[in-house]
């Protein structure tokens, strides 16, 4: 018999996996693999599969070299290859199988959007009373650069945060040199295709609607479209050829969005983005928060998180939900199956039913000394869960329960984590003062994705810590 799991209020079959009869439990792990690769898929459960392969998986770590700090977006390009974007505005690709690291050049905008490259630059800002201030802390910075209405100069750039293929695989999306631009490329070459410049602050996430069409979310609190080509029968006067696009003295093509829109909140913050192609629903990620009455908080105590539902065809608002947690909400999953999205916070996972309007949570894995979830994925029933303490740990939606390791032997169970290997530790000042005689501050997992045949987990990061230099890289099969 099969087990029934009740969750948010509907019922989920889970199926003859569960059962312990069924010999697709007792068999050994390996042998499905094989028997997929040489096509015999008849005795293959891919939920079971997804279920047990993070137990037996190992790690192999890659070196990305003394000048790459904290990766934080990766996408594969195909069985070999992985993209990676850091935080200081780098773009390289990773081959995992030889370990070689091949840079690829970042899209610059027009030199009126360019920031400098030095990351401790100060930036002048308007207080509330009308003063100018110049702010120099970490903690100043970060408030005040969410504010575009009162910024007067930014200098500091913040990484490359995502990385999005189209749905055809011909484009690729990322952030540019300027860290308030969109870039896109061709594939498979990755070849310039344009840069797109029309946000007032940091870009933070993006998601293909289609081949054409691309959506951006900032920290200037809007969502901007942009056309990578021709709509058929679109009528929109601002979507044309692509080669029609004005290009600067290189030759690269530069553009603006077709449409740009604030999100209803003021001081809000477009964190993560995603789309359902079959709901026709852009889901957004947002913080806010009211300088005036806490307007020297740090921003995380005083954000109001929430998520959004557009409907993609008119970029209409439909209903927004309230999350109940709001320090740190930076990552955003969806299961197709079952429309069901996933939120991480500083020590929660949310999860938001998009049909029933139900939200729960759960404590994030290894939540007391958690500093954040920093990463989410769903492949078939698990969620898999990147820390910011050096951890992934994978979370099934059907049993309601973190995967645990030796369920197949006689010893206690215990939580399933891959631990992130040490990467690269720059020991520079920030080090030698804050850190000397400690042991080695955890690599924080800000990205991570599974190959197309979910048997090869690529994980990246660095340490958690703002001001340490470093980075981490690992391929786990």
């Amino acid at each position: 018999p099969s087990v029934v799991v009740h969750m948010f209020g509907r019922l989920f079959d889970s199926g003859p996996e569960f059962s312990k009869n069924n010999v697709q439990n007792t068999m050994d792990i390996h042998t499905l693999l094989r028997n997929r690769s040489t096509g015999n898929k008849s005795i293959l459960d891919a939920s079971y599969v997804a279920r047990v392969l993070p137990t037996q998986m190992q790690e192999r770590e890659i070196n990305l070299g003394l000048n790459t700090n904290k990766v934080f977006a990766s996408c594969w390009l195909d069985d070999d290859r992985v993209l990676c974007g850091t935080k200081s505005n780098q773009l390289f690709i990773t081959d995992v199988v030889r370990s070689q690291v091949t840079p690829v050049e970042t899209l610059q905008g027009p030199s009126a959007s360019l920031t400098t490259e030095d990351e401790d630059d100060p930036i002048l800002v308007r207080t509330p009373e009308g003063s100018l201030l110049l702010s120099t802390t970490d903690e100043q910075r970060d408030l005040f650069v969410g504010s575009s209405d009162r910024v007067i100069c930014r200098n500091r750039p913040c990484g490359i945060h995502d990385i999005e293929v189209s749905p055809s695989k011909e484009f690729l999306a990322t952030g540019g040199k300027n860290t308030n631009d969109v870039a896109v490329y061709r594939l498979p070459s990755v070849e310039s295709y344009f840069v797109g410049h029309g946000h007032a602050d940091w870009v933070f996430s993006l998601t293909w609607l289609d081949d054409h069409l691309l959506v951006s979310g900032s920290r200037d609190g809007t969502i901007g479209l942009w056309c990578s080509g021709i709509l058929p029968d679109s009528g929109c006067e601002g979507c044309h050829y692509i080669n029609s696009m004005p290009s600067d003295e290189f030759g690269l093509r530069c553009t603006v969005p077709i449409l740009q829109k604030k999100l209803p909140e003021r001081y809000h913050r477009v964190r993560a983005l995603d789309y359902d192609a079959n709901l026709h629903l852009l889901a957004t990620l947002s913080h806010s928060y009211d300088p005036a009455t806490e307007r020297f908080a740090v921003p995380s105590r005083s954000q109001a998180a929430s998520l959004s539902l557009w409907d993609s065809s008119a970029f209409r608002l439909k209903r927004t939900f309230r999350l109940p947690h709001h320090e740190e909400n930076v990552s955003l999953a969806r299961n197709q199956d079952m429309h069901l999205y996933a939120n991480g916070s500083q020590n929660h996972i949310t999860f938001l039913d998009e049909r029933d309007k139900q939200v729960t949570s759960i404590p994030a894995p290894d939540h007391q000394l958690n500093p954040g979830v920093r990463s989410l994925s769903f492949y078939e029933d698990i969620l898999t869960i990147g820390g910011g303490r050096g951890k992934v740990a994978f979370y099934d939606i059907r049993a309601f329960k973190y995967l645990e390791r030796n369920s197949f032997t006689d010893q206690p169970w215990s939580v399933c984590y891959l631990c992130a290997g040490r990467g690269y530790l720059r020991q520079d000042l920030t080090y030698m003062e804050h850190y000397t005689g400690q042991s080695l501050p955890e690599n924080a997992v800000y990205t991570h994705c599974y190959d197309s045949s979910h048997r090869r987990l690529f994980t990246a990061g660095g340490p958690h810590q703002a001001g340490l230099f470093g980075n981490y890289a690992a391929i786990w099969q």
